[in-house]
């Protein structure tokens, strides 16, 4: 990686905004934010993005979260100031004006490209997925199983999926695109406790969590309460085994 000259890299940045091109700075420098709160970065090596929305970014060399950032919509300006290349970023708020402000030492490398992305984002293995295959395949809670109501409203809040078992009683269904967790259960305990059985005196109310795995403490959990774990992945395609207590 070799270093670039200040004034070169301005000439660059400033070549690149009029192809509205996203810019990547690998360099040496120092920021600091004047807005919501204050703050000072020193001297280090970072990455800056300049996008043609006006999204600003300075990450650090570890983790994802930048150091410090612009939203879209920020204005930026740049040029050199003495033996550095100044770049300050500014845009308002409901609380005011921020600006960012990042002084250069040395640019190590530069990227510019002018990228398009016109597609939208497909997400899978939501829990919204989940649910929407276990309400279109209700036999993956369990056989017989008859959907009445998602997001049926309880004392407590919304139970994900309420509906009745082959024996007709009703059945609250609490669902989780990742491993359920000791909170999890507790969730769906609440749901029972918070005056829903009394709606449903004259049958038994049961509960039952859905998810890809489970946890220790979560099982044992589910067992003290009487509850039910079906194992059901919200990226998988074919249907899962349910596991009764009985099995454990």
């Amino acid at each position: 990686m070799s270093d670039l000259t200040l004034s070169d890299s301005e000439s660059e940045i400033r070549e690149a905004r009029k192809r509205d091109s996203t810019i990547v700075l690998a360099v040496n420098c120092e920021v600091q934010y004047d807005g919501r709160a204050n703050s000072d970065l020193g001297g280090g090596d970072r990455l800056l993005v300049l996008k043609p929305d006006g999204t600003v970014l300075v990450h650090g060399p570890e983790k994802s979260k930048p150091r410090n950032w612009m939203t879209p919509g920020a204005s930026y300006t740049f040029g050199l100031e003495g033996d550095e290349l100044a770049i300050h970023a500014e845009q308002s708020s409901s609380e005011g004006v921020e600006e960012l402000d990042i002084w250069v030492a040395d640019v190590y490398d530069i990227i510019t490209e002018r990228l398009l992305d016109d597609r939208e984002k497909s997400l899978a293995g939501t829990e919204a997925d989940l649910k929407s295959r276990l309400v279109d395949n209700p036999e993956l809670i369990e056989e017989g199983f008859r959907v009445e109501s998602t997001e049926w409203e309880t004392g407590a809040g919304p139970v994900d999926i309420f509906g009745y078992d082959s024996d007709g009683n009703a059945v609250l269904a609490e669902l989780k695109r990742r491993q359920i967790d000791p909170e999890a259960v507790h969730q769906l305990r609440r749901y029972l406790e918070v005056g829903f059985e009394d709606d449903f005196v004259e049958s038994e109310v049961r509960g039952i969590v859905v998810a890809p795995s489970i946890s220790e403490q979560a099982m044992d959990l589910v067992e003290e309460y009487g509850f039910v774990f079906v194992e059901e992945d919200p990226r998988r395609k074919v249907s899962s085994e349910t596991t009764s207590l009985s099995e454990f």
